[in-house]
């Protein structure tokens, strides 16, 4: 099972915040915990052992714990953590991969996030907490992803950049190889690492996103298909009907006359 389809398939099934104080510690003995636990930290530090490994844990650490394996946790003094867990079970097959360590960009976003699965599971809205645990869990594992990258953190900074603008203004997107000019690096070496982080290549990414703005203006304006065309930065309106059909299956007017559309992109 693939990590998106392992996280597109929990089931909560018990979630919680601990306040501790100073004589708190945990262990699971030695069955361990009997579900997936997500175990993050808002406050304190200390450390969390497995039979293998001792962990250090601080603000902002999160811990995806395993079925079966003990878990033994201690604060350091005076430094009582506060801690959201949320228990959580699957439909199929879990991975192998158990227990990321991660100190989270974005600690209030995690917080916030968390704190709102815990209310909405506590008014008996699971399928509601259901997706914004998922949510939750996607964006640590894309973080996670992120910190064991190659790509180096300048790089990433600016790919990220520069994806944003394309989203915002792909009509005037610049090419790969003006863009590696400069940033000072060579073609090749830009596209690798804009692929990389952005999981598509840079010119299949400007593509997508002349043609979601396309979609957009196709059904909520009623300009013509040759200004929307010449809006996106094609040079006629039969280049832009002919690749918005080979990547949507649907002529630009089929789309705007509300036909059917599968939601993927050729």
């Amino acid at each position: 099972m693939k990590q998106n389809e392992f996280f597109s398939s929990v089931r909560i099934h018990s979630c919680g915040i601990s306040d501790c104080d100073a004589s708190w510690r945990w262990d699971t003995g030695a069955r361990g915990i009997p579900d997936w636990d997500l175990w993050a930290v808002f406050r304190g530090a200390g450390t969390l052992e497995t039979p293998e490994h001792a962990y250090d844990y601080v603000r902002g650490s999160c811990f995806l714990l395993s079925p079966s394996i003990r878990y033994i946790a201690s604060p350091r003094e005076g430094m009582a953590p506060l801690v959201i867990n949320v228990h959580f079970g699957l439909d199929g097959d879990a991975p192998e991969k158990p227990l990321f360590v991660h100190a989270v960009a974005d600690v209030s976003y995690l917080y916030e996030t968390l704190t709102r699965v815990l209310r909405l599971y506590g008014a008996n809205r699971t399928d509601d907490a259901e997706l914004f645990f998922r949510c939750a869990l996607t964006e640590l594992l894309e973080q996670e992803s992120a910190a064991r990258s190659a790509v180096p953190a300048r790089i990433r900074t600016l790919v990220e950049r520069v994806a944003r603008d394309v989203q915002a203004h792909p009509e005037s997107a610049e090419t790969l190889a003006v863009l590696a000019v400069k940033a000072g690096y060579c073609r090749d070496y830009m596209g690798r690492m804009f692929a990389q982080v952005v999981g598509m290549g840079y010119p299949e990414y400007v593509i997508s996103a002349r043609l979601n703005r396309a979609r957009l203006l196709l059904r909520s304006t009623d300009l013509p298909l040759g200004e929307i065309a010449e809006g996106l930065g094609y040079c006629d309106a039969s280049a832009f009907s002919r690749q918005f059909t080979s990547r949507l299956g649907l002529t630009p007017t089929e789309y705007r006359r509300g036909q059917p559309f599968s939601g993927k992109m050729k």
